[in-house]
Order: C-alpha cells, then structure tokens, then sequence
C-alpha cells in the first residue's frame, strides 16, 4: 500500500509540473503594421471602421493590437482578420497590389561560405513592372 502512495503523489506532482506555463503579457502582441500608396489619387480605406487616407508616395504606420479586426477595402468589400500574440507586424495591402522583396549578402562578409556555394543562385532573368532585371534572382513559392 505505502508504493501505491507514492505513485498517486508522484502523479499529481507530475500533472501541477505540466500544467505550469508562462503568463503572457496582453501588450507583447502589439505589432506595428504598415500600409504604402503609389498610386495618383488618394487611397481610402477602414480598418476596425476607423478611417485611413494615403497620398501618393506616403507610407503610414498602424499599430494594431491582438484580436480580431476588420478591413474595408477601397470597394467596399469587408474582410476579418486575427494577429495573434507575438506578432510583430506586417503589410496591409488594401489595394491588393504587388509587393517585392529582396535579400543581399555581402561578399566582404561572407567570402569563404559563397566560394562553397552556400549562397549561390542561378542567374535569372524576369520582368517586373516592365522593367527586366537580370542576376542572380532565386525564386520562392
């Protein structure tokens, strides 16, 4: 009887073990989202029915806390979307348009890892925006 103690103690100190985990903080989930306009005339849209405006060439900053929020498009479509904890950000596109992204290494940094071929792409050529851009362009999906 006295094993069969200790295998209820030893089963209940193992239950309070794992149920323990770290307190999150409400405002480590703030995340600071930005939204950009290139177009001629004004951008107009809502989020969470709050309205923004853009003029050309102006990038805005929003902070946006964890939750759910609603987006209203320039068309008025309405569309719901969460940021979870620990989200630090993004891009709003309510134009729906076309973002690039780009990465560099350096050589002078980074001489002995590209001579192996760590960093190599192959030499690609596309289009953006009617403009052609040739180089070492690796593609992701």
């Amino acid at each position: 009887m006295p094993q069969f103690g200790q295998i209820i103690a030893s089963s209940i100190f193992i239950f309070l073990l794992a149920s323990c985990d770290e307190t999150q903080l409400t405002h480590s989930a703030d995340g600071k989202f930005y939204v950009s306009h290139n177009n001629k005339d004004a951008l107009y849209f809502k989020i969470d029915n709050q309205p923004v405006k853009l003029v050309q060439g102006e990038i805005k900053q929003l902070d946006l806390l964890a939750g759910k929020h609603t987006i209203e498009y320039p068309i008025g479509q309405k569309t719901e979307f969460i940021i979870y904890p620990g989200n630090q950000g993004r891009i709003i596109n309510p134009t729906r348009q076309y973002y690039y992204s780009y990465s560099s290494v350096f050589s002078s940094v980074f001489k002995e890892i590209i001579s192996n071929q760590l960093f190599s792409l192959k030499y690609n050529q596309i289009v953006v925006d009617g403009i052609k851009v040739q180089g070492p362009i690796g593609f992701v999906e």
